[in-house]
């Protein structure tokens, strides 16, 4: 990773910087997730039997949750929409698969430049920073 320099507007430490790219390396899990707590009647189970080691309602725990990945979820994709709408899916790929431009370049053709797609990725970066 190269280093950033400190008079830039989007400046971040190496180690923000990780933690970030991080957090939205995440985003396939969280949505994962999400999707796999979609009917939250599944979470009660009826017995005859009592059962006292668990503490919390199992359907409430799942609803918290699922409020908590969808928060994460759309918290990275309205971000990423209000960077740079026309590239949204092309900087969504890249900050969240944690690919490099020169490859979405090949593979995807993504219509912009590099210097262009590097600045609005560190803003990207440097904003979502800011919310978490």
């Amino acid at each position: 990773m190269r280093t950033m320099s400190r008079r830039n507007p989007w400046y971040l430490s190496n180690r923000r910087r990780r933690y970030v790219r991080s957090f939205c390396e995440q985003y396939g899990f969280y949505k994962a997730e999400y999707e796999s707590l979609e009917d939250t009647s599944k979470a009660i189970t009826l017995s005859d039997m009592p059962k006292g080691t668990s503490l919390g309602d199992p359907t409430q725990n799942a609803a918290f949750r699922r409020a908590e990945l969808s928060e994460k979820v759309s918290l990275i994709e309205n971000l990423v929409h209000e960077v740079a709408p026309e590239i949204e899916k092309w900087l969504l790929f890249g900050v969240t698969q944690g690919v490099s431009y020169k490859w979405m370049h090949d593979i995807h053709h993504i219509p912009c430049g590099k210097n262009y797609y590097y600045d609005k990725e560190h803003e990207f970066f440097y904003k979502l920073s800011m919310k978490i």
